[in-house]
């Protein structure tokens, strides 16, 4: 049987917007770095980090294009990860009703997560969608290791470490799980750790930060991608090995910069008015595809803040001399200051969640906490408007820093984390985790009044909260709970135990965000029979 020592990490960072993937020998004694990663991407000559999340089927169902080779094509899906997570489906779906094509220049079809691609309808789920992605893009990290590691590539046994969001319920979580089993193997080894933890694993173990690291800093790692702001904070408890503590639970929310896309699909809706809104010709529906990833890659990525910037787009020649507002000699303006406009209720939503978590840390008052810094990290982290405005707002308090590698750090973590697992050692849980009892009948306490599930007495039903939202939580030690079984007294039933959890977080919801998380069976006999 192989040792540990023998196993290839592999981590996959399966992102909305972009996807990444690292690898590493389980016995080296170094920190991974961009080495680490796949960087060859097809149909690209030169590296890149990542690839788009982005997947293309012909009229077979077969997948035909993914990665660079789907970005800007008409029939591309995107966004299909968020389809895993009920809590960003709503917003998911805003998100295609503002950006996609409603009027397409031939008969438009919705696929079943509600995309839309033109003359072109795909028979898939977004586990389908997710499983499919998942399998090209690992076969291709495969190819890439090959030719670096061949031998070891081939023989060694292989151990996956997926990232997700923090914000993700447990049920995105496990359909998350069940894609990656289907598309790397029924049996393979595979394990899930949040995005924020594995770049704070990883960027502060760099040099740059080595030195200045002390016990008991905090630091808020704001992981800021294109679905989804992450936020954890953490205390850093030892350094030498590092040592990690959640010491706020993670929060965030579906507002990463893919939705910056609705605000300039308004804007394109404003300038070009009934030419956007009434039925399009094909040239017009390419132009708009160009002008989205023009946007996606020269304007959005690289905006700075300057107000006086500006970008010239051609318009399409059918609208050449059309009245169109805001457009010069047939060119499309875009300013700096309609890109401010863009941004606004984004940047308006991670300060306010860095501000939360701000506000939860330094409101204790058992403890004087000191805070280190506030990490920007992910792909929406590394723009320089974003970094400018989370200094202007929070330089007074702590340093604000955007790390090297920023946007491989969640990959690179995920190898860091696999290689020594014990960097974070407790966390903080974002629910409450418990089961329904049934209380002796009280007519004082106010409470319904229902039978009782074995001897139809009158009795109170209520949740007997195992741990609370906030509590400590070792990664090393399972959690011990005493269930409350009721027993069918013939001894031959099998009688269930839901297990429930909560989000307080989401109090005041309509109904209550209690969902069941599991479900025990239990069965008793006299064993002196």
């Amino acid at each position: 049987m192989a040792g540990v020592n023998d196993t290839l990490i592999i981590a996959i960072d399966f992102g909305t917007t972009y996807s990444g993937i690292g690898y590493i020998h389980a016995a080296e004694d170094r920190l991974p770095g961009i080495q680490n990663l796949v960087t060859h991407w097809p149909p690209r000559v030169g590296t890149s980090e990542k690839t788009p999340t982005e997947i293309v089927y012909d009229d077979n169902q077969n997948t035909i294009l993914w990665g660079f080779q789907a970005q800007g094509e008409i029939r591309a899906i995107k966004y299909f990860k968020l389809e895993l997570d009920p809590d960003a489906r709503s917003k998911l779906e805003a998100l295609r009703s503002a950006t996609e094509s409603t009027r397409s220049f031939g008969r438009t079809h919705r696929t079943t997560t509600g995309a839309v691609v033109g003359e072109y309808e795909v028979n898939r789920d977004a586990k389908a969608l997710c499983t499919d992605y998942l399998k090209a893009i690992y076969r291709a990290s495969l190819e890439h290791m090959r030719h670096r590691i061949p031998d070891f590539a081939r023989r060694a046994p292989k151990r996956f470490i997926l990232t997700v969001p923090a914000i993700w319920t447990d049920q995105a979580k496990n359909a998350t799980k069940q894609c990656a089993r289907r598309a790397l193997g029924q049996h393979a080894n595979i394990e899930l750790i949040a995005e924020p933890q594995a770049a704070a694993v990883y960027t502060l173990k760099q040099g740059h930060m080595v030195g200045s690291v002390r016990p008991g800093d905090h630091y808020i790692i704001c992981d800021a991608g294109g679905g989804t702001v992450d936020l954890i904070t953490y205390c850093v408890k030892r350094i030498d090995p590092l040592e990690l503590v959640e010491s706020i639970p993670g929060t965030g929310e579906a507002c990463g910069s893919i939705f910056l896309n609705r605000a300039f699909e308004a804007f394109l809706e404003d300038r070009l008015g009934r030419y956007y809104s009434g039925r399009r010709t094909e040239s017009l529906e390419k132009w708009l595809q160009r002008t989205r990833q023009s946007f996606e890659l020269d304007i959005k990525q690289q905006f700075t803040g300057d107000r006086n910037a500006r970008w010239d787009i051609w318009l399409p020649p059918e609208l050449y001399g059309a009245q169109i507002h805001g457009t010069e000699e047939n060119c499309l303006i875009i300013t700096g200051r309609d890109v401010i406009e863009m941004f606004k209720p984004t940047i308006t939503r991670v300060l306010s969640l860095i501000r939360e978590q701000l506000t939860t840390l330094l409101g204790r008052r058992s403890q004087r906490p000191r805070l280190a810094g506030i990490l920007l990290v992910g792909g929406f982290g590394q723009n320089r408007y974003i970094y400018k405005k989370v200094r202007d707002e929070f330089q007074q308090l702590t340093q604000v820093t955007q790390p090297p590698d920023a946007w491989a750090s969640v990959a690179l973590g995920a190898l860091c984390w696999g290689m020594s697992n014990k960097t974070v050692t407790a966390r903080k849980l974002t629910r409450c985790y418990g089961q329904e009892v049934h209380l002796k009948y009280n007519p004082d306490c106010g409470y319904p009044v229902v039978p009782h599930p074995v001897t139809g007495e009158r009795s109170h039903k209520a949740m007997q909260w195992f741990v609370e939202a906030g509590d400590e939580v070792s990664v090393d030690h399972p959690l011990e709970f005493l269930l409350v079984a009721y027993c069918d007294p013939s001894g031959e039933a099998k009688l269930p135990i839901d297990l429930w959890a909560w989000s307080p977080s989401r109090e005041g919801e309509r109904p209550p965000k209690v969902c069941t998380r599991g479900m025990a069976y239990t069965s008793y006999s006299d064993e002196n029979d």
